[in-house]
């Protein structure tokens, strides 16, 4: 990884699909970050992504677990906080308006975990207007390309269910809710 500033850690471009001119849907890179738990610029942006994108969303939740696990002094090298950004330059400002997705991902001894994922509402699955399609999608190829050695679980909301069947997630059948990644 390369180390942005002081902020997240550039980890590699991912593509989503973004529509042109004419309305067609077409590749478009962005870039994929890891958040730095202990930067203050990157609590100030879940924080604001946290306002932005409503307090009944999964980023709160990231946004609060992160903020408690500093104030009591539990940083948790397992946990990863991922964030796809349209943002492809001045990397020591990163711009909230650009995040289109944030993750937090959980290293595992048997199986890793999928603990939230979040979607700008702006650009969400049930948003058929967005300029952006396919950032969940692109977070979770990117978790299992980066994280192969281990299924990946999931404990979706309902509304979710199908978003990671096509993804390929099949039920898991030792837990009542759970998906992974067969």
């Amino acid at each position: 990884m390369n180390n942005i500033s002081f902020l997240a850690n550039y980890i590699k471009p991912v593509y989503v699909q973004k529509r042109d001119e004419n309305d067609n849907l077409r590749p478009y890179k962005t870039a994929m970050v890891e958040i730095d738990k202990t930067s203050h610029k990157d609590r100030i942006l879940l924080d604001t992504l946290s306002h932005n994108w409503g307090v009944y969303n999964y980023i709160s939740d990231i946004y609060y677990e992160m903020e408690d696990s500093l104030l009591s002094g539990r940083i948790f090298d397992n946990k990863h906080i991922f964030a796809i950004t349209s943002q492809m330059s001045n990397w020591d400002n990163m711009r909230p308006d650009d995040v289109l997705a944030v993750a937090q991902f959980a290293e595992k001894n048997d199986m890793n975990e999928l603990e939230y994922i979040q979607v700008n509402p702006e650009h969400g699955y049930v948003n058929f207007n967005s300029s952006f399609k396919n950032i969940g999608s692109a977070m979770l190829k990117f978790l299992k390309e980066t994280f192969p050695e281990k299924h990946i679980k999931v404990f979706p909301a309902p509304n979710a269910v199908e978003f990671y069947r096509k993804n390929d997630f099949k039920p898991y059948p030792e837990e009542k809710r759970a998906f992974w990644d067969a």
